[in-house]
């Protein structure tokens, strides 16, 4: 470390800037932990999206694509004090939000930002038990919205 512990709240502050996420983990269909995937979402997210640093939850990176980084612009303009841009950035994305939110089957929240990160074009895979994975009629649902959310994809996402 380039820091004493005493000092790492300082670090930080001077160091750490970006959209903050917990990613979730993807696993394979035989439940064993998908390094292969976590790894091509990490680097998506890096080289594709520019982020440094993940702390918080896992929205900033359903809410965007290599193509519509509208939450890297928010984030960007409200870390630089333009707020009244930062809102009209923030409200463009509402209805993904929306779609986000309203098609998430209760008690199945890991399933159903996994299957958005699918659609997203990066790796989700199952959830493992005693969580539920998505019926086929709740992915239709989340899919339509998907789609009708105005989010725009890069061409290998939307195959």
């Amino acid at each position: 470390m380039k820091y004493r512990r005493a000092d790492a709240k300082t670090y930080a502050r001077a160091h750490m800037k970006g959209i903050w996420a917990a990613a979730l983990q993807p696993f394979g269909e035989d439940l064993s932990i998908d390094e292969t995937g976590m790894r091509a979402n990490i680097r998506h997210w890096i080289e594709d999206l520019g982020w440094r640093l993940y702390l918080c939850s896992s929205p900033p990176y359903l809410l965007q694509s290599a193509v519509d980084r509208r939450m890297r612009r928010y984030t960007d303009l409200a870390f630089s004090g333009r707020a009244q841009e930062a809102r009209r950035v923030r409200d463009s994305l509402q209805p993904v939000r929306r779609a986000l939110e309203e098609t998430r089957p209760g008690g199945k929240p890991h399933a159903h930002q996994k299957y958005w990160q699918e659609l997203l074009g990066q790796t989700g895979g199952p959830v493992r038990p005693p969580m539920l994975n998505l019926t086929e009629a709740e992915k239709s649902t989340v899919r339509q919205a998907f789609e009708e959310c105005g989010l725009e994809l890069s061409p290998l996402a939307a195959e």
